[in-house]
C-alpha cells in the first residue's frame, strides 16, 4: 500500500508508521535485508537484540498466521508487531499485539517469530533513541 491509502484495511504501511511516530517527535528508522545490504541499518535476529538491549524500541514487519500458528498464506507479510524482548536462553520472543487479546506480553517460541518476520524480509522500524 501506499502512504496514506485508505483503500485496504491491511496493517500500517511503515511510512505511515514513520509519520505518526514523527507527529509524537519520536524519530525512528526503517530496514529490511534489502535496505541493510545496500548500506542502511542492519537487520535480524542479532541486530534485533542489539536494538533492544540499549533501550530502542521496534516494530517487525511479520506473517501474521506463522506467528499465530494459523493455516494460510505462510509466504506474505500482513502484520505488525512490537518486539519487547527477545530471551535467547528460553528461545521466545516477547511481543505486543494488537491482533489478538492475548497480545500483550505475547510469548512466541523464536523459531516461530523468525519464520513470521523473515517473510518481510526482516522488515523493521526501530527508533533512533533508546525510549
Amino acid at each position: 500500500p501506499q502512504p496514506g491509502d485508505d483503500t485496504t484495511d491491511n496493517a500500517t504501511a511503515p511510512e505511515d508508521q514513520l509519520r505518526l511516530l514523527k507527529h509524537f517527535d519520536i524519530a525512528a528508522t526503517v530496514t529490511n535485508d534489502d535496505i541493510a545490504a545496500a548500506g542502511g541499518i542492519p537487520t535480524g535476529l542479532d541486530a534485533l537484540q542489539q536494538y533492544l538491549g540499549v533501550g530502542r524500541k521496534t516494530i517487525a514487519a511479520v506473517n501474521a498466521e506463522t506467528i499465530w500458528g494459523q493455516d494460510g498464506d505462510h509466504t506474505e507479510e500482513d502484520h505488525a508487531v512490537v518486539v519487547a524482548a527477545i530471551d535467547s536462553d528460553q528461545q521466545i520472543a516477547y511481543l505486543s499485539d494488537s491482533g489478538t487479546e492475548a497480545g500483550a506480553g505475547e510469548q512466541v517460541p523464536l523459531d516461530t517469530f523468525e519464520a513470521g518476520w523473515r517473510a518481510s524480509g526482516h522488515a523493521l522500524l526501530v527508533t533512533d533513541q533508546p525510549a
